[in-house]
C-alpha cells in the first residue's frame, strides 16, 4: 500500500455481515442478468430489424403504420422499441 492509503477496520455482527454479503451476490446476479444482451429492454431500429430479419425500410414502413410503439429519449432525436411491446404483438398475433 502507498502512503496515501488507509485501512479501516469496521466490526459488525456475523449475521449482519453475512445478510450484507448475500444482498450484494444477489444485485450482482441481478446486474449480470439484465445486462444480457438478449435482454435488453429498449432496442434501437438496427436491433429490431437484426432479430426480426427485416430491413430498415420495412421497420419505418412498420413504424409509420403504428404497428409497435417508438420510444424517444428526452431531447434526443433517437428512437427505441421496447422488447416487451414486441414480444405483446408476436404473442396476439399467436392467439
Amino acid at each position: 500500500m502507498s502512503e496515501n492509503q488507509s485501512i479501516a477496520v469496521v466490526t459488525v455482527p456475523a449475521s449482519e455481515w453475512n445478510e450484507t454479503r448475500e444482498m450484494i451476490k444477489s444485485i450482482s446476479q441481478k446486474v449480470t442478468e439484465f445486462s444480457r444482451p438478449e435482454l435488453k429492454e429498449m432496442l434501437t431500429p438496427a436491433e429490431v430489424c437484426r432479430e426480426l430479419k427485416f430491413s430498415r425500410p420495412t421497420f419505418e414502413r412498420l413504424k409509420n403504420k403504428g404497428v409497435f410503439p417508438v420510444h424517444r429519449t428526452a431531447g434526443a432525436k433517437k428512437i427505441f422499441v421496447k422488447r416487451s411491446d414486441l414480444n405483446l404483438i408476436f404473442t396476439e398475433k399467436k392467439q
